[in-house]
Protein backbone atom coordinates (compact mmCIF):
# COMPACT_ATOMS: atom_id res chain seq x y z
CA UNK A 1 0.00 0.00 0.00
CA UNK A 2 1.02 3.58 -0.81
CA UNK A 3 2.13 6.13 1.84
CA UNK A 4 -0.15 8.03 3.25
CA UNK A 5 -0.31 11.88 1.52
CA UNK A 6 2.00 10.82 -1.22
CA UNK A 7 1.04 11.18 -5.05
CA UNK A 8 -0.43 9.03 -7.37
CA UNK A 9 1.67 6.89 -9.62
CA UNK A 10 2.90 9.32 -12.13
CA UNK A 11 1.70 6.82 -14.83
CA UNK A 12 -1.75 7.30 -14.17
CA UNK A 13 -1.98 11.02 -13.96
CA UNK A 14 -4.37 12.28 -16.65
CA UNK A 15 -3.20 15.26 -18.31
CA UNK A 16 -3.99 18.58 -17.09
CA UNK A 17 -6.83 20.95 -19.15
CA UNK A 18 -3.59 22.96 -19.97
CA UNK A 19 -1.85 20.52 -21.35
CA UNK A 20 -4.89 19.58 -23.32
CA UNK A 21 -5.49 22.76 -25.03
CA UNK A 22 -2.29 23.36 -25.83
CA UNK A 23 -2.41 20.16 -27.58
CA UNK A 24 -5.37 21.24 -29.76
CA UNK A 25 -4.42 24.42 -30.34
CA UNK A 26 -1.55 22.87 -32.04
CA UNK A 27 -4.07 20.41 -33.74
CA UNK A 28 -5.70 23.47 -35.18
CA UNK A 29 -2.64 25.86 -36.03
CA UNK A 30 -1.41 22.44 -37.80
CA UNK A 31 -4.84 22.68 -39.42
CA UNK A 32 -4.85 26.80 -40.49
CA UNK A 33 -1.04 25.24 -42.23
CA UNK A 34 -2.59 22.60 -44.37
CA UNK A 35 -5.40 25.44 -45.77
CA UNK A 36 -2.13 27.63 -46.60
CA UNK A 37 -0.41 24.71 -48.06
CA UNK A 38 -3.52 24.09 -50.66
CA UNK A 39 -3.95 27.97 -51.22
CA UNK A 40 -0.10 29.52 -52.15
CA UNK A 41 2.22 29.78 -54.82
CA UNK A 42 -0.90 27.93 -56.94
CA UNK A 43 1.24 29.32 -60.24
CA UNK A 44 4.44 28.15 -59.71
CA UNK A 45 4.18 24.31 -60.69
CA UNK A 46 3.78 23.29 -64.07
CA UNK A 47 0.75 22.66 -65.69
CA UNK A 48 1.00 19.12 -66.73
CA UNK A 49 -0.81 17.34 -69.32
CA UNK A 50 -3.64 16.00 -67.22
CA UNK A 51 -4.53 19.63 -66.41
CA UNK A 52 -4.23 20.59 -69.94
CA UNK A 53 -7.14 17.93 -70.71
CA UNK A 54 -9.33 19.58 -68.21
CA UNK A 55 -8.72 22.70 -69.89
CA UNK A 56 -9.71 21.01 -73.18
CA UNK A 57 -13.07 19.15 -71.65
CA UNK A 58 -13.91 22.36 -70.16
CA UNK A 59 -13.98 24.71 -73.58
CA UNK A 60 -16.03 21.80 -74.95
CA UNK A 61 -13.25 20.62 -76.87
CA UNK A 62 -13.48 16.95 -78.64
CA UNK A 63 -9.66 15.42 -79.58
CA UNK A 64 -11.25 15.64 -82.84
CA UNK A 65 -11.47 18.84 -83.11
CA UNK A 66 -8.09 19.09 -81.58
CA UNK A 67 -6.55 17.21 -83.84
CA UNK A 68 -7.61 19.77 -86.44
CA UNK A 69 -5.80 22.20 -85.36
CA UNK A 70 -2.71 20.57 -86.47
CA UNK A 71 -3.52 21.57 -90.19
CA UNK A 72 0.13 22.14 -91.52
CA UNK A 73 -0.42 25.88 -91.20
CA UNK A 74 1.09 28.36 -88.66
CA UNK A 75 -1.00 29.50 -86.11
CA UNK A 76 -0.83 32.53 -83.44
CA UNK A 77 -0.45 31.02 -80.26
CA UNK A 78 -2.53 33.63 -78.55
CA UNK A 79 -5.64 32.57 -80.60
CA UNK A 80 -5.13 28.96 -80.30
CA UNK A 81 -5.33 29.34 -76.40
CA UNK A 82 -8.43 31.15 -76.98
CA UNK A 83 -10.07 28.96 -78.41
CA UNK A 84 -9.00 26.21 -76.75
CA UNK A 85 -8.02 27.11 -72.99
CA UNK A 86 -11.45 29.05 -72.64
CA UNK A 87 -14.55 28.15 -71.15
CA UNK A 88 -17.21 26.66 -73.82
CA UNK A 89 -19.90 28.82 -75.19
CA UNK A 90 -21.59 26.02 -75.95
CA UNK A 91 -21.92 25.37 -71.92
CA UNK A 92 -21.95 21.92 -69.95
CA UNK A 93 -24.28 20.25 -72.56
CA UNK A 94 -20.72 20.64 -74.74
CA UNK A 95 -18.86 19.01 -71.40
CA UNK A 96 -21.19 16.46 -71.08
CA UNK A 97 -21.16 15.33 -75.15
CA UNK A 98 -17.18 15.28 -75.17
CA UNK A 99 -16.35 13.19 -72.17
CA UNK A 100 -19.19 10.86 -73.12
CA UNK A 101 -17.07 10.02 -76.56
CA UNK A 102 -13.62 10.84 -75.26
CA UNK A 103 -13.28 10.05 -71.76
CA UNK A 104 -16.14 7.93 -70.10
CA UNK A 105 -14.55 7.17 -67.23
CA UNK A 106 -14.80 10.88 -65.95
CA UNK A 107 -18.22 11.63 -65.35
CA UNK A 108 -19.14 15.26 -65.77
CA UNK A 109 -19.80 17.05 -62.16
CA UNK A 110 -16.08 18.31 -61.56
CA UNK A 111 -15.96 19.65 -65.40
CA UNK A 112 -19.13 21.75 -65.28
CA UNK A 113 -18.47 23.10 -61.60
CA UNK A 114 -14.90 23.75 -63.53
CA UNK A 115 -16.64 25.29 -66.07
CA UNK A 116 -19.28 27.67 -63.80
CA UNK A 117 -15.70 28.53 -62.26
CA UNK A 118 -13.96 29.89 -64.67
CA UNK A 119 -17.07 32.05 -66.00
CA UNK A 120 -16.65 34.08 -62.97
CA UNK A 121 -12.97 33.73 -62.00
CA UNK A 122 -11.31 33.80 -65.22
CA UNK A 123 -9.82 31.20 -67.09
CA UNK A 124 -6.42 30.68 -66.00
CA UNK A 125 -4.41 27.33 -64.56
CA UNK A 126 -4.46 29.08 -61.13
CA UNK A 127 -7.94 29.75 -61.09
CA UNK A 128 -8.94 26.51 -61.85
CA UNK A 129 -6.55 24.79 -59.40
CA UNK A 130 -8.35 27.36 -56.98
CA UNK A 131 -11.46 25.43 -57.27
CA UNK A 132 -9.64 22.57 -56.66
CA UNK A 133 -8.25 23.96 -53.73
CA UNK A 134 -11.85 25.26 -51.82
CA UNK A 135 -12.87 21.36 -52.93
CA UNK A 136 -9.77 20.39 -50.95
CA UNK A 137 -10.15 22.91 -47.93
CA UNK A 138 -13.61 21.92 -47.60
CA UNK A 139 -12.54 17.98 -47.33
CA UNK A 140 -10.41 18.93 -44.19
CA UNK A 141 -13.60 19.28 -41.88
CA UNK A 142 -15.58 16.40 -43.63
CA UNK A 143 -12.50 13.42 -42.51
CA UNK A 144 -12.73 14.86 -39.04
CA UNK A 145 -16.41 14.45 -39.14
CA UNK A 146 -16.02 11.47 -40.64
CA UNK A 147 -13.35 10.60 -38.03
CA UNK A 148 -15.58 12.02 -34.91
CA UNK A 149 -18.65 9.12 -36.21
CA UNK A 150 -15.98 6.68 -36.80
CA UNK A 151 -14.01 6.71 -33.08
CA UNK A 152 -16.86 9.08 -31.54
CA UNK A 153 -13.95 11.25 -29.99
CA UNK A 154 -13.62 14.76 -30.41
CA UNK A 155 -9.45 14.18 -30.15
CA UNK A 156 -9.96 11.54 -33.11
CA UNK A 157 -11.27 14.03 -35.40
CA UNK A 158 -8.92 16.72 -34.39
CA UNK A 159 -6.30 14.12 -34.98
CA UNK A 160 -7.35 12.91 -38.17
CA UNK A 161 -8.11 16.80 -39.52
CA UNK A 162 -4.81 17.48 -39.01
CA UNK A 163 -3.05 14.73 -40.51
CA UNK A 164 -5.09 14.99 -43.42
CA UNK A 165 -4.34 18.81 -43.52
CA UNK A 166 -0.82 18.15 -44.02
CA UNK A 167 -1.12 14.91 -46.08
CA UNK A 168 1.79 15.27 -48.78
CA UNK A 169 -0.82 12.97 -50.78
CA UNK A 170 -4.24 15.52 -49.48
CA UNK A 171 -1.85 18.71 -50.66
CA UNK A 172 -0.40 17.60 -53.70
CA UNK A 173 -4.00 16.44 -55.44
CA UNK A 174 -5.92 19.21 -53.99
CA UNK A 175 -3.21 21.58 -55.74
CA UNK A 176 -4.28 20.30 -59.50
CA UNK A 177 -6.56 20.90 -61.78
CA UNK A 178 -8.45 17.54 -61.59
CA UNK A 179 -11.39 15.95 -59.79
CA UNK A 180 -9.53 14.42 -57.16
CA UNK A 181 -9.79 17.29 -54.04
CA UNK A 182 -13.92 16.91 -54.88
CA UNK A 183 -13.12 12.96 -54.95
CA UNK A 184 -11.56 13.12 -51.51
CA UNK A 185 -14.17 15.42 -50.29
CA UNK A 186 -16.98 13.03 -51.52
CA UNK A 187 -15.88 9.74 -49.52
CA UNK A 188 -15.54 11.38 -46.73
CA UNK A 189 -18.45 12.79 -46.65
CA UNK A 190 -20.97 9.78 -47.86
CA UNK A 191 -18.87 7.51 -45.56
CA UNK A 192 -19.34 9.91 -42.31
CA UNK A 193 -22.91 11.05 -43.82
CA UNK A 194 -23.21 7.23 -43.64
CA UNK A 195 -22.78 6.53 -40.32
CA UNK A 196 -24.40 9.28 -38.92
CA UNK A 197 -27.54 8.36 -40.77
CA UNK A 198 -26.82 4.80 -39.22
CA UNK A 199 -26.31 6.05 -35.74
CA UNK A 200 -29.27 8.64 -35.65
CA UNK A 201 -31.81 6.88 -38.20
CA UNK A 202 -32.93 10.27 -39.11
CA UNK A 203 -34.47 11.03 -42.51
CA UNK A 204 -32.79 13.76 -43.07
CA UNK A 205 -29.14 12.86 -42.55
CA UNK A 206 -29.98 9.80 -44.80
CA UNK A 207 -30.98 12.46 -47.68
CA UNK A 208 -27.47 13.84 -47.06
CA UNK A 209 -26.12 10.63 -47.45
CA UNK A 210 -28.10 10.30 -51.01
CA UNK A 211 -26.89 13.64 -52.20
CA UNK A 212 -23.43 12.80 -51.40
CA UNK A 213 -23.26 9.76 -52.84
CA UNK A 214 -24.42 10.90 -55.70
CA UNK A 215 -21.50 13.62 -55.89
CA UNK A 216 -19.18 11.05 -55.64
CA UNK A 217 -20.96 9.11 -58.20
CA UNK A 218 -20.41 11.94 -60.88
CA UNK A 219 -17.02 12.82 -59.89
CA UNK A 220 -15.87 9.68 -60.64
CA UNK A 221 -16.52 6.42 -61.88
CA UNK A 222 -14.03 4.38 -59.93
CA UNK A 223 -16.69 6.05 -56.58
CA UNK A 224 -19.06 3.21 -57.20
CA UNK A 225 -16.33 0.83 -55.34
CA UNK A 226 -16.36 2.97 -52.64
CA UNK A 227 -20.55 3.11 -52.90
CA UNK A 228 -20.49 -0.91 -53.03
CA UNK A 229 -18.25 -0.73 -50.17
CA UNK A 230 -20.83 1.03 -47.95
CA UNK A 231 -23.66 -1.50 -49.14
CA UNK A 232 -21.43 -4.36 -47.78
CA UNK A 233 -20.89 -2.88 -44.47
CA UNK A 234 -24.72 -1.84 -43.99
CA UNK A 235 -25.20 -5.85 -44.54
CA UNK A 236 -22.06 -6.88 -42.44
CA UNK A 237 -23.07 -4.44 -39.29
CA UNK A 238 -24.79 -6.34 -36.66
CA UNK A 239 -25.61 -2.89 -35.35
CA UNK A 240 -27.98 -2.42 -38.50
CA UNK A 241 -31.46 -3.37 -37.97
CA UNK A 242 -33.98 -4.06 -40.84
CA UNK A 243 -35.18 -0.14 -40.51
CA UNK A 244 -32.19 0.95 -41.28
CA UNK A 245 -31.14 -1.16 -44.30
CA UNK A 246 -34.59 -0.22 -45.55
CA UNK A 247 -33.68 3.36 -44.91
CA UNK A 248 -30.43 2.92 -46.46
CA UNK A 249 -31.98 1.51 -49.71
CA UNK A 250 -34.18 4.26 -49.56
CA UNK A 251 -31.48 6.87 -50.19
CA UNK A 252 -29.12 4.75 -51.83
CA UNK A 253 -30.96 3.56 -54.91
CA UNK A 254 -32.77 7.01 -56.35
CA UNK A 255 -28.67 7.95 -56.50
CA UNK A 256 -27.55 5.45 -58.25
CA UNK A 257 -30.49 5.78 -60.64
CA UNK A 258 -29.66 8.71 -61.69
CA UNK A 259 -26.35 7.46 -62.17
CA UNK A 260 -27.26 5.09 -64.44
CA UNK A 261 -27.15 6.77 -67.51
CA UNK A 262 -23.57 7.71 -67.10
CA UNK A 263 -22.70 4.23 -65.92
CA UNK A 264 -24.16 2.36 -69.51
CA UNK A 265 -21.94 5.45 -71.00
CA UNK A 266 -19.18 3.96 -69.29
CA UNK A 267 -19.74 0.62 -70.09
CA UNK A 268 -19.98 1.49 -73.68
CA UNK A 269 -16.98 3.13 -73.72
CA UNK A 270 -15.15 0.46 -70.97
CA UNK A 271 -12.55 -1.07 -74.55
CA UNK A 272 -11.94 2.96 -75.46
CA UNK A 273 -11.47 3.57 -71.47
CA UNK A 274 -9.01 0.59 -70.95
CA UNK A 275 -6.90 1.69 -74.37
CA UNK A 276 -6.01 5.20 -72.56
CA UNK A 277 -4.91 3.36 -69.28
CA UNK A 278 -0.97 2.70 -68.51
CA UNK A 279 0.18 -1.18 -68.98
CA UNK A 280 3.16 -2.55 -66.74
CA UNK A 281 2.87 -5.81 -68.32
CA UNK A 282 6.40 -7.31 -67.21
CA UNK A 283 7.13 -5.48 -63.89
CA UNK A 284 8.63 -7.85 -61.68
CA UNK A 285 6.43 -8.09 -58.17
CA UNK A 286 9.50 -8.11 -55.61
CA UNK A 287 11.63 -5.54 -57.40
CA UNK A 288 9.23 -3.22 -58.69
CA UNK A 289 5.39 -3.95 -57.28
CA UNK A 290 6.23 -4.28 -53.59
CA UNK A 291 8.25 -1.46 -53.82
CA UNK A 292 5.53 0.35 -55.28
CA UNK A 293 3.16 -0.25 -52.66
CA UNK A 294 5.29 0.46 -49.94
CA UNK A 295 5.74 3.93 -51.28
CA UNK A 296 2.12 4.46 -52.11
CA UNK A 297 1.01 3.13 -48.83
CA UNK A 298 3.95 6.30 -46.92
CA UNK A 299 2.40 9.02 -49.33
CA UNK A 300 0.20 9.87 -46.73
CA UNK A 301 2.58 10.81 -44.49
CA UNK A 302 6.32 11.32 -46.39
CA UNK A 303 6.43 12.52 -50.14
CA UNK A 304 9.74 9.78 -50.97
CA UNK A 305 10.34 9.95 -54.65
CA UNK A 306 9.88 6.17 -56.00
CA UNK A 307 12.56 6.96 -58.46
CA UNK A 308 15.06 7.37 -55.54
CA UNK A 309 14.88 3.88 -55.29
CA UNK A 310 17.97 3.31 -52.90
CA UNK A 311 15.94 4.93 -50.07
CA UNK A 312 13.05 2.62 -50.30
CA UNK A 313 13.66 1.49 -47.08
CA UNK A 314 12.36 4.68 -45.52
CA UNK A 315 9.10 3.54 -45.78
CA UNK A 316 9.54 0.63 -43.50
CA UNK A 317 8.67 2.69 -40.19
CA UNK A 318 6.02 3.92 -41.90
CA UNK A 319 4.46 0.66 -42.57
CA UNK A 320 5.46 -0.40 -38.83
CA UNK A 321 3.85 2.59 -37.77
CA UNK A 322 0.26 1.57 -39.80
CA UNK A 323 0.63 -1.74 -38.29
CA UNK A 324 0.80 -0.77 -34.90
CA UNK A 325 -2.28 1.35 -35.36
CA UNK A 326 -4.28 -1.71 -36.77
CA UNK A 327 -3.07 -3.68 -33.89
CA UNK A 328 -4.15 -0.70 -30.95
CA UNK A 329 -7.52 -0.38 -33.21
CA UNK A 330 -7.92 -4.78 -32.75
CA UNK A 331 -7.44 -4.29 -28.96
CA UNK A 332 -10.53 -1.41 -27.87
CA UNK A 333 -13.98 -1.79 -28.35
CA UNK A 334 -14.51 0.84 -31.15
CA UNK A 335 -11.60 0.29 -33.10
CA UNK A 336 -13.03 -3.15 -34.39
CA UNK A 337 -16.15 -1.79 -35.88
CA UNK A 338 -14.03 1.69 -37.22
CA UNK A 339 -11.95 -1.32 -39.13
CA UNK A 340 -15.01 -3.49 -40.26
CA UNK A 341 -15.94 -0.11 -42.09
CA UNK A 342 -12.31 1.32 -43.14
CA UNK A 343 -11.78 -2.15 -44.70
CA UNK A 344 -15.33 -1.85 -46.23
CA UNK A 345 -15.23 1.86 -48.05
CA UNK A 346 -11.89 1.20 -48.94
CA UNK A 347 -10.78 -2.49 -50.14
CA UNK A 348 -13.54 -2.87 -52.76
CA UNK A 349 -11.50 -0.09 -54.71
CA UNK A 350 -8.35 -2.28 -54.59
CA UNK A 351 -10.36 -5.54 -55.36
CA UNK A 352 -11.65 -3.84 -58.26
CA UNK A 353 -8.33 -2.05 -59.64
CA UNK A 354 -6.64 -5.82 -59.47
CA UNK A 355 -9.40 -7.15 -61.56
CA UNK A 356 -9.33 -4.45 -64.53
CA UNK A 357 -5.33 -4.90 -64.02
CA UNK A 358 -5.43 -8.65 -64.37
CA UNK A 359 -8.28 -8.65 -67.30
CA UNK A 360 -6.36 -5.99 -69.53
CA UNK A 361 -3.16 -6.13 -68.30
CA UNK A 362 -2.87 -2.46 -66.49
CA UNK A 363 -1.27 -0.48 -64.04
CA UNK A 364 -3.84 0.91 -62.48
CA UNK A 365 -3.23 -0.70 -58.75
CA UNK A 366 -0.07 0.78 -58.48
CA UNK A 367 -1.34 4.46 -58.84
CA UNK A 368 -2.00 6.05 -55.65
CA UNK A 369 -4.47 8.18 -57.57
CA UNK A 370 -6.76 5.37 -57.92
CA UNK A 371 -5.98 4.21 -54.27
CA UNK A 372 -7.81 7.35 -52.53
CA UNK A 373 -10.05 5.55 -50.52
CA UNK A 374 -7.48 3.34 -49.24
CA UNK A 375 -4.96 5.97 -48.34
CA UNK A 376 -7.71 7.98 -46.67
CA UNK A 377 -8.36 4.67 -44.21
CA UNK A 378 -4.83 4.72 -43.54
CA UNK A 379 -4.38 7.61 -42.14
CA UNK A 380 -8.03 7.25 -40.38
CA UNK A 381 -6.63 4.06 -38.86
CA UNK A 382 -3.71 5.66 -37.44
CA UNK A 383 -5.50 9.06 -36.33
CA UNK A 384 -8.01 6.97 -34.53
CA UNK A 385 -5.14 4.45 -32.55
CA UNK A 386 -3.36 7.72 -31.39
CA UNK A 387 -6.32 9.22 -29.74
CA UNK A 388 -7.10 6.21 -28.03
CA UNK A 389 -3.06 5.77 -26.43
CA UNK A 390 -3.59 9.61 -25.96
CA UNK A 391 -6.45 8.86 -23.56
CA UNK A 392 -5.14 8.90 -19.89
CA UNK A 393 -8.02 6.70 -18.28
CA UNK A 394 -6.93 3.84 -20.75
CA UNK A 395 -3.18 3.85 -21.27
CA UNK A 396 -0.06 4.06 -19.32
CA UNK A 397 2.28 7.46 -19.26
CA UNK A 398 5.10 5.50 -21.66
CA UNK A 399 2.10 4.72 -24.38
CA UNK A 400 0.94 8.49 -24.28
CA UNK A 401 4.39 10.00 -24.89
CA UNK A 402 5.09 7.34 -27.58
CA UNK A 403 1.30 8.29 -29.28
CA UNK A 404 2.50 12.37 -29.19
CA UNK A 405 6.14 11.24 -29.99
CA UNK A 406 4.40 9.06 -33.27
CA UNK A 407 1.88 11.93 -33.81
CA UNK A 408 4.46 14.82 -33.87
CA UNK A 409 7.07 12.65 -35.94
CA UNK A 410 4.04 11.78 -38.30
CA UNK A 411 2.77 15.70 -38.61
CA UNK A 412 6.66 16.96 -39.07
CA UNK A 413 7.16 14.87 -42.01
CA UNK A 414 3.61 15.59 -43.72
CA UNK A 415 4.75 19.46 -43.43
CA UNK A 416 7.89 19.02 -44.60
CA UNK A 417 6.93 17.33 -47.99
CA UNK A 418 3.94 19.10 -48.53
CA UNK A 419 6.05 22.49 -48.10
CA UNK A 420 8.18 20.71 -50.43
CA UNK A 421 5.15 19.86 -52.78
CA UNK A 422 3.97 23.48 -52.35
CA UNK A 423 7.41 25.20 -53.25
CA UNK A 424 8.55 22.85 -56.10
CA UNK A 425 7.95 23.39 -59.77
CA UNK A 426 6.61 19.52 -59.89
CA UNK A 427 6.18 16.43 -57.92
CA UNK A 428 6.15 12.81 -57.61
CA UNK A 429 3.40 12.72 -60.25
CA UNK A 430 4.07 15.42 -62.65
CA UNK A 431 7.82 15.19 -62.96
CA UNK A 432 7.43 13.68 -66.25
CA UNK A 433 6.93 17.35 -67.62
CA UNK A 434 10.14 18.86 -65.48
CA UNK A 435 11.57 19.82 -68.86
CA UNK A 436 8.78 21.94 -69.92
CA UNK A 437 9.45 25.44 -68.32
CA UNK A 438 13.16 24.88 -69.83
CA UNK A 439 11.54 24.44 -73.39
CA UNK A 440 9.06 27.63 -72.87
CA UNK A 441 12.05 29.74 -71.54
CA UNK A 442 14.25 29.02 -74.08
CA UNK A 443 11.65 29.82 -76.79
CA UNK A 444 10.64 32.97 -75.16
CA UNK A 445 14.03 34.49 -74.95
CA UNK A 446 13.64 35.07 -78.86
CA UNK A 447 10.95 37.47 -80.71
CA UNK A 448 8.03 36.51 -82.40
CA UNK A 449 9.59 32.98 -82.35
CA UNK A 450 8.08 30.09 -84.39
CA UNK A 451 7.63 26.25 -82.64
CA UNK A 452 7.15 23.89 -85.15
CA UNK A 453 5.69 20.51 -83.76
CA UNK A 454 3.76 17.29 -84.89
CA UNK A 455 0.30 16.16 -83.50
CA UNK A 456 1.85 13.21 -81.80
CA UNK A 457 4.31 15.13 -79.98
CA UNK A 458 1.46 16.44 -77.74
CA UNK A 459 3.01 19.69 -77.49
CA UNK A 460 -0.43 21.20 -75.82
CA UNK A 461 1.75 21.43 -72.51
CA UNK A 462 4.14 23.64 -73.26
CA UNK A 463 1.49 25.86 -75.33
CA UNK A 464 -0.01 25.84 -71.42
CA UNK A 465 2.98 27.01 -70.07
CA UNK A 466 3.82 31.18 -70.68
CA UNK A 467 4.54 31.07 -74.36
CA UNK A 468 4.87 34.90 -75.16
CA UNK A 469 1.73 35.70 -77.07
CA UNK A 470 3.44 36.56 -80.51
CA UNK A 471 4.66 33.23 -80.29
CA UNK A 472 3.63 31.33 -83.97
CA UNK A 473 2.53 27.39 -84.23
CA UNK A 474 3.22 25.05 -87.29
CA UNK A 475 0.98 22.35 -86.22
CA UNK A 476 1.96 19.42 -88.29
CA UNK A 477 -0.57 16.29 -88.80
CA UNK A 478 0.85 13.46 -87.93
CA UNK A 479 1.85 11.31 -91.80
CA UNK A 480 2.38 7.57 -90.52
CA UNK A 481 2.10 6.89 -94.25
CA UNK A 482 5.26 8.47 -95.43
CA UNK A 483 3.78 10.88 -97.61
CA UNK A 484 5.55 14.10 -97.73
CA UNK A 485 4.13 17.33 -97.18
CA UNK A 486 5.77 20.69 -98.64
CA UNK A 487 4.96 23.88 -96.17
CA UNK A 488 6.83 26.70 -96.65
CA UNK A 489 7.14 29.67 -94.37
CA UNK A 490 7.73 33.05 -94.02
CA UNK A 491 10.09 33.42 -91.15
CA UNK A 492 11.34 37.00 -91.68
CA UNK A 493 13.90 37.96 -88.35
CA UNK A 494 12.42 34.99 -86.04
CA UNK A 495 14.15 32.59 -84.38
CA UNK A 496 12.44 28.85 -85.22
CA UNK A 497 12.52 26.07 -82.96
CA UNK A 498 11.28 21.93 -83.55
CA UNK A 499 9.30 20.38 -80.46
CA UNK A 500 10.21 16.33 -80.41
CA UNK A 501 9.19 13.66 -78.26
CA UNK A 502 10.73 10.17 -79.44
CA UNK A 503 8.31 8.50 -80.31
CA UNK A 504 7.51 10.89 -82.85
CA UNK A 505 11.64 11.46 -84.04
CA UNK A 506 10.88 8.37 -86.72
CA UNK A 507 8.41 10.86 -88.27
CA UNK A 508 10.48 14.21 -87.41
CA UNK A 509 10.01 16.76 -89.95
CA UNK A 510 13.21 16.90 -92.73
CA UNK A 511 14.19 20.13 -93.19
CA UNK A 512 15.46 22.04 -96.65
CA UNK A 513 19.61 21.22 -97.11
CA UNK A 514 20.55 24.61 -95.67
CA UNK A 515 19.50 24.28 -92.25
CA UNK A 516 20.60 22.08 -89.10
CA UNK A 517 19.16 21.22 -86.08
CA UNK A 518 21.13 22.01 -83.05
CA UNK A 519 19.63 20.42 -79.54
CA UNK A 520 18.98 23.28 -77.25
CA UNK A 521 16.78 21.54 -74.66
CA UNK A 522 17.25 17.81 -74.53
CA UNK A 523 15.42 15.47 -71.09
CA UNK A 524 16.94 12.64 -72.30
CA UNK A 525 18.49 10.61 -68.50
CA UNK A 526 20.50 13.78 -68.16
CA UNK A 527 18.16 17.04 -67.50
CA UNK A 528 15.43 17.45 -64.52
CA UNK A 529 14.75 14.52 -62.73
CA UNK A 530 13.96 11.95 -65.43
CA UNK A 531 18.06 10.75 -64.64
CA UNK A 532 16.43 9.47 -61.47
CA UNK A 533 13.95 7.49 -63.30
CA UNK A 534 15.90 5.95 -65.72
CA UNK A 535 18.26 5.19 -62.76
CA UNK A 536 15.08 2.68 -61.46
CA UNK A 537 14.39 1.58 -65.01
CA UNK A 538 17.90 0.44 -65.17
CA UNK A 539 17.56 -2.07 -62.36
CA UNK A 540 13.48 -2.81 -62.28
CA UNK A 541 12.39 -2.04 -65.85
CA UNK A 542 9.67 -4.01 -67.44
CA UNK A 543 10.84 -6.70 -69.95
CA UNK A 544 11.26 -4.49 -73.36
CA UNK A 545 10.64 -0.96 -71.99
CA UNK A 546 13.25 1.31 -73.16
CA UNK A 547 16.05 2.55 -70.91
CA UNK A 548 15.98 6.27 -71.62
CA UNK A 549 12.96 7.83 -70.83
CA UNK A 550 12.84 11.48 -72.96
CA UNK A 551 9.86 13.93 -72.47
CA UNK A 552 10.53 16.73 -74.47
CA UNK A 553 13.23 18.03 -76.81
CA UNK A 554 13.83 20.74 -77.85
CA UNK A 555 15.82 21.85 -81.13
CA UNK A 556 16.93 25.30 -82.52
CA UNK A 557 17.07 25.60 -86.46
CA UNK A 558 20.11 27.35 -87.76
CA UNK A 559 20.56 28.18 -91.55
CA UNK A 560 24.26 26.93 -92.63
CA UNK A 561 26.59 29.43 -93.37
CA UNK A 562 25.94 31.13 -96.61
CA UNK A 563 26.37 34.49 -97.93
CA UNK A 564 22.55 34.97 -97.00
CA UNK A 565 22.10 36.77 -93.79
CA UNK A 566 18.91 35.47 -92.24
CA UNK A 567 16.70 32.81 -93.11
CA UNK A 568 13.86 34.23 -94.82
CA UNK A 569 12.19 31.32 -95.51
CA UNK A 570 11.72 27.20 -93.86
CA UNK A 571 10.88 24.45 -96.30
CA UNK A 572 9.09 21.58 -93.99
CA UNK A 573 8.88 17.95 -95.73
CA UNK A 574 8.31 14.71 -94.34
Amino acid sequence: MANPGTNPSRASRPPTRATIRIALVALAVVILSGVALRACCLDRQVVFDDEVWTAFRVAGVSESELASSFDDRVHDVASWRARYFTPSARGAPAIVRTLAHDEPQWPPLYYVLTWSWERIAGSSPVAARTLAAVLGVLAIPAVAWLARELFRSNLAAAIAGALFAVSPLAVAYAREARGYSLLMLAIAASSAALLRASRTRAPRDWAIYGVALLVGLYDYTLFAAVAAGHALWVVLDRGNARPAVRSYLLAALPALALWSPWLLVALAGRGQIAARLPTTAGYAFATFVLPKWGYNVSLPFFALDFWEVRLWWLTLPIAAIIACAIGVLLRIANGRPALLFLAAFSLPTVGVLMLVDLHWHLALVLLARYEMPLMMAVELVVAGALASLADASKTSRIERLTAFAVGGLLLGTSAASSARVTGSPYWWDTWYDASVFPVVDTIDARARPLLIAEEQTAPEVIFANGLRDDTRLLLLRSDRDGRCRRAVIDLGSSRAFLLTRPASLVHQPRMQPDVRLKPVVVSDGRAGLAWRYEEMLRGHAPRGAPLHFITFELFRIDQVATTVRHLRHLVVCR
